[in-house]
């Protein structure tokens, strides 16, 4: 496991001279009439701490954070988290609720929840990617499309579901599915006290949980909480601000398939950990 450290910062003579200096490499992504420099740096590499204070101290770049884990705690984990890698699809009927009014007059609505079938805007492209989520923010409603769905049934996943997906004009897609689960893992299960923070609707006063640091987040679970045994697994939709939406697990012999027929580009997977703080293997 190590953490990744990206940055996208404005192109400043400085900071390119330190990049070099330090001999990290990066690009320049013009946007408009401005420059961009993006870069990352990571835990395992020497000097990198250091590199972290100056960049802060001087420039006052912060970076965003993440866990990478190596194949091997992947391989070794019962459970794993899954969500993909901003693949975003269009959802246009969503339920929405908790009416408020924002500083600027506007109404806007804190809660969106699904009330029967997704419909999207129109198919996304794959291109190599299996898994995509319907919202740029928050945790959101899974994805995924027509060879997941068949490498699940070939090969007798249990509790995996594929629920139907609609296009404009009523009309059911038959590339993409919204990723589901009768097996749920109720919220006892979940150990909190990791990064969590409650969020209580200023409306309604439903309480939702929302993390800290969202991408070095792990999900502590009490398994004996989980009444059998099955391929995937769906929290309660308690994560997210404003969008209540569940998190997604899946077992070691889903991850394994998914691999080992090359459609796990493009996913985020993390480990389990269990109640006792070890990674559930």
């Amino acid at each position: 496991m190590k953490y990744e450290y990206y940055f996208c910062a404005r192109s400043k003579q400085e900071l390119l001279e330190y990049l070099q200096a330090q001999r990290i490499p990066f690009r320049v992504d013009p946007v408009g009439n401005r420059s961009w420099v993006v870069f990352k740096l990571y835990s395992t590499k020497a000097g990198t701490k250091e590199q972290l204070i100056e960049l802060e101290r001087s420039m006052g770049e912060t970076p965003v954070v993440s866990l990478i884990f190596t194949q091997k705690e992947l391989e070794n984990a019962e459970l794993l988290v899954l969500s993909p890698k901003k693949q975003w699809i269009s959802v246009i009927n969503d339920e929405k609720s908790c009416r408020y009014t924002c500083p600027i007059g506007r109404d806007k609505f804190q809660h969106e929840e699904q009330i029967g079938l997704y419909q999207i805007s129109k198919e996304p492209k794959t291109d190599g990617k299996t898994a995509f989520w319907h919202e740029d923010t928050g945790w959101t409603d899974v994805f995924t499309d027509f060879r997941v769905k068949k490498l699940a049934e070939d090969n007798g996943l249990v509790g995996v579901e594929f629920r139907d997906v609609l296009l404009r004009g009523d009309r059911v897609s038959q590339n993409i599915f919204q990723l589901s689960s009768p097996n749920k893992i109720p919220q006892d299960a979940i150990c909190f006290g990791y990064g969590e923070q409650p969020y209580f609707c200023p409306v309604c006063g439903r309480v939702q949980y929302i993390m800290q640091k969202p991408n070095i987040y792990q999900l502590h679970l009490d398994s004996s909480y989980l009444q059998c045994k099955s391929d995937l697994y769906v929290t309660e939709r308690i994560w997210g601000e404003g969008i209540a939406s569940p998190m997604y697990v899946i077992s070691q012999r889903f991850y394994r398939l998914l691999r080992e027929n090359k459609l796990d580009g493009y996913l985020n997977l993390s480990p389990v950990i269990a109640a006792d703080g070890n990674a559930m293997a």
